[in-house]
Parts: C-alpha cells; sequence; structure tokens
C-alpha cells in the first residue's frame, strides 16, 4: 500500500508528530493515523503526554530464570520438560515467518497467545498508558526456529525444515537460516513504506530450549526522524503532505549529528548483553536496541546447558533452537499485523504453561570487560577475535565486534592478573555454577574493536 506522511516541524529536541495513511478501512481508503514521538525515540501517548509518561523508560536489559512452568506445579522437572516439548510442536506449527498481533483488551486462544498477554501484562505494570486507544496497546508476537548446523538431517528434521505455507499462500525459507542477524525490532511495513523507524517499547525473548547461539543485545540505536525530514514539509503540524516525504535512516554519532548521503559513519559501541539460551529463561530489553542471535558466536561459552547434552525430546529436534518473541507495544499498533490465523489454531497443542516472575528480582548478570591481554612472549597474538556482521535492508551496515573465544576464559584472566597461560579450574570455576552463567554484560574496554560502520550510499 502506498501512502502520504508529513512530520510535523519542531524544533530538534522536542517531540516529533508523525501522520500517514497506511492500511485501509471497510471501504477501501487509506487510514489516517499518528504517532507521536519522543527525543530519545520512544513512541507517546500524544503530543502533550504528562511529566510522568515522559519520565519512564524501559529497562536497559534484564533476565529471570524458570519465568515459565506448568500450571499448579514446579517450574522444573519432567511434566514441565514434557509441556515444553508440545510448545516446541506448536512452535513449528506457528513459525511462517510472520508476526501475530494480540491486543491488550483481547482474551488469549491458545497457550502461545497466553503467554504473550502473560509477558505483555508483566512489562505493562509500570508503564505510563495515559488514555490508552482501543486497539493500539498489544502484543506483537511470534516464534523463532533456527538450525544449530548445516549438517546431514534425517528423514523426520528433513520434514521439519521444509518450506513452510503462509496465510498467503506463499512459501518462506526462515527454517534454513542458522541465526538472527542483527537488527532494530520496528514497524517493519512502516519502514519499508516511509523509512520510518518506530520501535517497541520493549523487546523480550523467551526460550525454549537449553541450546543455540546466545542473544546479543549491544548499547546502539538508530534515529527514528533524521533532520532532513524535518525542515522543507509544506504541511503545517498534523496535516498529510500533498506529497510523499522521503526519509531516511542514519546513525547518531556521540554528537547526535547524522551521515549523509555517500558518508561513511562509524559509531561505537560500549557496552551489551550476551545471553544463552536456558529453557524457561525470560529476557526483557529497551526495544529501541540492537540486536540478534549470530551462529558464529554459539561456542562463546562452553558449558553442557548451551550443548544440550541433557535435553529432553527428539535428538533432531535438538538441532533447533527454539524462542518465543513477544515485542510490547504501547500507544501503537504495527501495521498490517492480525491475530493468527483459524486455520493454524486448530494444529496447536496448547499445553498447559504459563508465564510468571512475580515480584522476583531480575537475575544477576556477571560483568565481563572484553579488553585484549598485553602479548605475551613478545608473539603478538591476541585473546580476542574480531567478528563482523553485515546487516540492514534501506542501507548497508557493519557490525564490527572484537570478542574472546570464551567469556569465561575472558573474566577468570581478569581475576587472575598476570596469568597468560592456561587457566586453572579454580579461577573457571569462580565465573561459572550459579544462575546467572548464562548471562553476561560485556563492557568493551580501550583496545577491543566495537562499532558500526554505516554507509549510506546505495
Amino acid at each position: 500500500l502506498r501512502g502520504r506522511a508529513a512530520v510535523s516541524r519542531m524544533p530538534p529536541g522536542h517531540l516529533r508528530q508523525f501522520c500517514f495513511r497506511g492500511g485501509v478501512d471497510d471501504e477501501g481508503e487509506g487510514v489516517l493515523r499518528e504517532v507521536v514521538i519522543s527525543p530519545d525515540g520512544r513512541v507517546l501517548s500524544s503530543p502533550t503526554p504528562s511529566a510522568h509518561e515522559l519520565a519512564a523508560c524501559p529497562p536497559v536489559f534484564r533476565s529471570w530464570h524458570d519465568a515459565i512452568g506448568t500450571s499448579g506445579s514446579p517450574r522444573y522437572g519432567l511434566q514441565l520438560d514434557d509441556a515444553v516439548e508440545q510448545l516446541r510442536l506448536d512452535a513449528d506449527a506457528c513459525f511462517t515467518g510472520n508476526s501475530y498481533w494480540l491486543a491488550s483488551d483481547e482474551a488469549p486462544r491458545c497457550t502461545l497467545e497466553r503467554l504473550a498477554k502473560q509477558i505483555y501484562e508483566q512489562h505493562s505494570k509500570s508503564a505510563a498508558l495515559c488514555n490508552p486507544q482501543r486497539g493500539q496497546c498489544g502484543a506483537e508476537w511470534w516464534v523463532q526456529v533456527r538450525k544449530l548446523d548445516a549438517g546431514k538431517r534425517s528423514k523426520a528434521q528433513t520434514a521439519h525444515d521444509a518450506d513452510v505455507p503462509t496465510a498467503a499462500g506463499g512459501v518462506v525459507e526462515a527454517k534454513q537460516e542458522l541465526g538472527v542477524a542483527f537488527h532494530w525490532d520496528k514497524d517493519e511495513d512502516l519502514m519499508d513504506e516511509f523509512e520510518a523507524n518506530v520501535h517497541p517499547c520493549v523487546s523480550t525473548v523467551t526460550y525454549l530450549c537449553d541450546w543455540g547461539a546466545p542473544t546479543v543485545v549491544l548499547d546502539a540505536k538508530c534515529s527514528v526522524v533524521p533532520p532532513s525530514a524535518l525542515g522543507d514539509s509544506d504541511a503545517d503540524d498534523g496535516e498529510v503532505a500533498e506529497e510523499e516525504t522521503e526519509w531516511t535512516e542514519a546513525l547518531p554519532d556521540e554528537e547526535g549529528q547524522h551521515t549523509t548521503r555517500g558518508e561513511l559513519q562509524e559509531h561505537p559501541i560500549r557496552s551489551g548483553f550476551v545471553s544463552f539460551p536456558r529453557q524457561g529463561k525470560h529476557i526483557c530489553f529497551d526495544g529501541r536496541l540492537l540486536h540478534g542471535a549470530p551462529h558464529q558466536l554459539t561456542q562463546l561459552l562452553s558449558s553442557a546447558a548451551n550443548r544440550g547434552e541433557a535435553d529432553h525430546g527428539p535428538a533432531w529436534r535438538r538441532r533447533h533452537r527454539y524462542s518465543l518473541l513477544v515485542n510490547v507495544w504501547h500507544h501503537y499498533r504495527p501495521l498490517n499485523i492480525g491475530p493468527l490465523p483459524p486455520h493454524v489454531l486448530q494444529r496447536l497443542q496448547n499445553p498447559a504453561l504459563t508465564f510468571d516472575v512475580g515480584d522476583r528480582q531480575p537475575d544477576e548478570c556477571q560483568t565481563v570487560r572484553v579488553r585484549p591481554d598485553p602479548p605475551a612472549h613478545g608473539s603478538g597474538a591476541s585473546n580476542l577475535r574480531i567478528h563482523s556482521f553485515p546487516f540492514g535492508s534501506q542501507q548497508q551496515h557493519t557490525l564490527l565486534l572484537s570478542l574472546p573465544d570464551s567469556l569465561q576464559e575472558q573474566e577468570a584472566r581478569r581475576q587472575s592478573p598476570g596469568s597468560h597461560g592456561p587457566i586453572t579450574k579454580k579461577a573457571r570455576r569462580s565465573v561459572t555454577g550459579h544462575v546467572g552463567d548464562n548471562t553476561f554484560r560485556i563492557s568493551f574496554c580501550r583496545g577491543a574493536l566495537a562499532s558500526i560502520v554505516t554507509s549510506t550510499s546505495i
């Protein structure tokens, strides 16, 4: 669908009001919609938000273990394993490459929708929801099933990896992918139509297995409305422009400036989080942050939990990484996202699982300082490896990260200063063996490369 857009002419640092026609009504006409964006890229309820709403800010990152369980039973054990295995079968049925919408005032119809709503409610408790419009607050949810390797497949696994028909009659090939590329969560159709980034309030991941690539969340945001879109529009505030406004995506540098076409911009990253899958574990983070689950980093942590040595379910299914993704949206519903189709609902097993972290405090994350060790015996060898991750569709981005082969090894070396040889078992045990040993906060120190290089020349 084509549309027209206008952004109100407000000075930088003030609220930005984006009006556009997206979707269609019963008569086939474009629906006039509006979204108000704060200076830091958050969706607000109106052009005149309260001070409380302006001050509210989602958490950067939090993690809870054992966040899902069976009704009326402990959140671990064989009964839970059986229920999660059924949920993985439901994930197979729902994995079509699409995301689905469940409004905050709608009743869930299946286990996955119930989990999505419970996650939405958990992360909306402290939100400043001022006069929410009906249908404009809710959960965007989907499942991801990712292969762990490209090795030989059994007949059952080959059938599992076959192209999946979508509601529109097409097919998706997402099951052939090994990981999740780095990206920003956003209204994808709005980005395709107007090249504007509107992000969810909170992004979440709930792991349905103990194996696979880690989720990497980085302290890097993209701009919502570049300054070039603010100055030349002939539309008055709140009106729809006669001509479609051309928008471009850009990354702000440290001074808040933006790139222009044909230039390269390096955007340094100072910190992030690494979360390895653990069945029932739930993480949430600011919906504006760059994140992904790159297959190349699967071996960053060497532990039985990540290798899936004591996993439940068929061996061929353990070659896939399962997760439930829920984006929490306030005051905005993404374009062209509908509910789970009835024909998919009929195929679900719907195990009796619930999501609940109650009032539990989030798990503690170990901090790992990523920095190069002094060369041993003049060899010049580094303990860090540089990884390159191209990503982006409208623009070309490359994420460069210096990371150790093992986060545990890196932290053990930090706790044993002056040691350049093999790490002792005692030092290694000091950073393992507790509930937080699969979630890390990483801090990039001087000498460790961590940045996004952006080319706006397409």
